[in-house]
C-alpha cells in the first residue's frame, strides 16, 4: 500500500506543473477556508509565485495571526474574493479545504482545481480537478512534491505551513520529513528563524479570555481520543488550540454572540 501510495503521489506530482502551467495564461483566483491559516497561507504564496503574475490571493475574509504574519513577511498581496469580479476566463484554485461550510464564499461557483491533504466524507465541493492526499501533513507538504520549488520565498512559506499543521512533526511521515529538510536548505534561514516567521505572541485579551472559559471546559474520551468542549465570548480559537495543546485530541469552542462560531 505504501509503494502504491508513493506512486500515486509521483504520478500527480508528474502532471500537476504542465496543469499548472497551462493556467498562466488564464487570470489565476487562488482562495482558501474562511480564517485561513499558516497552512493555507503558505501553499497560496507558493503557488501564486508559481503562477505568476496573473495570479491573485483571495482570501474569503481575515486570515488567522499567524497566516497574516507570513504574508506580510513575505510582502504578499491580497484581495478578499468577494471584492473580485470572476469571469468564466479565470481559473479558481482552491487550497486546503473542500467543506462547504468553510468555502461557503464559492457558492454556485465550480472551482477548476481543489488541492487539499483532508479526507473526504461526503458533501464535499467538486471541481474540475481534484487532487486531494489524506496520507499528506499539510496542503503545504503535497505543494512541494507538485511544484519543486526552490525560491527562499516559496520554501520558506511552504515550510511553515508543514509545520504548522503536522503539529510540529507530530503527524508527520517520511514524505513530510523529506520536504520537510529539503525546503529548510532552500529557504537559507535555520529553522528557529523560520519559527519566528509566523509565531505570534499571545495578547492580553486572548490570555485573559483563555483563563476565563476555562470553567466551561468539559472532556470525554470517545473511543481512543480525547474530545473536550467549551464555550468562549472570544478568541474561540486560540482556546481550541490551547485545549488540544493541554491533551485534547479534538476541541470544540463554540463563541457566544450572534455569530454563533465553533
Amino acid at each position: 500500500k505504501a509503494g502504491s501510495a508513493a506512486a500515486k503521489r509521483s504520478s500527480k506530482s508528474a502532471a500537476l506543473p504542465r496543469l499548472f502551467s497551462e493556467l498562466k495564461s488564464r487570470r489565476a483566483i487562488i482562495t482558501f477556508h474562511s480564517l485561513g491559516d499558516v497552512d493555507a497561507a503558505g501553499s497560496a504564496i507558493a503557488l501564486q509565485r508559481f503562477l505568476g503574475k496573473k495570479a491573485t490571493i483571495a482570501p474569503p475574509d481575515r486570515p488567522n495571526s499567524g497566516a497574516r504574519k507570513l504574508l506580510e513577511y513575505t510582502q504578499t498581496p491580497t484581495t478578499f474574493f468577494s471584492e473580485l469580479k470572476i469571469t468564466p476566463k479565470d481559473a479558481v484554485i482552491v487550497l486546503d479545504s473542500a467543506s462547504p461550510h468553510l468555502l461557503a464564499h464559492l457558492a454556485g461557483i465550480e472551482p477548476d482545481i481543489i488541492i487539499d491533504h483532508h479526507g473526504r466524507f461526503g458533501g464535499e465541493i467538486r471541481a474540475k480537478h481534484e487532487i486531494v492526499d489524506p496520507s499528506a501533513s499539510s496542503t503545504c507538504e503535497m505543494l512541494y512534491f507538485m511544484l519543486q520549488p526552490s525560491d527562499p520565498i516559496s520554501c520558506m512559506a511552504l515550510f511553515l505551513g508543514l509545520v504548522s499543521d503536522s503539529a510540529a512533526f507530530k503527524y508527520a511521515t517520511p514524505h513530510t520529513f523529506e520536504a520537510a529538510a529539503a525546503l529548510l536548505e532552500r529557504s537559507g534561514l535555520s529553522y528557529s528563524q523560520l519559527l519566528s516567521l509566523s509565531a505570534v505572541p499571545e495578547t492580553l485579551s486572548e490570555r485573559v479570555e483563555a483563563l476565563r472559559s476555562c470553567e466551561s471546559v468539559s472532556a470525554e474520551k470517545i473511543g481512543e481520543h480525547i474530545v473536550a468542549t467549551a464555550m468562549a465570548k472570544s478568541h474561540e480559537a486560540h482556546f481550541a488550540g490551547m485545549l488540544v495543546h493541554l491533551g485534547a485530541d479534538i476541541a470544540f469552542v463554540g463563541c457566544e454572540g450572534e455569530e454563533a462560531r465553533i
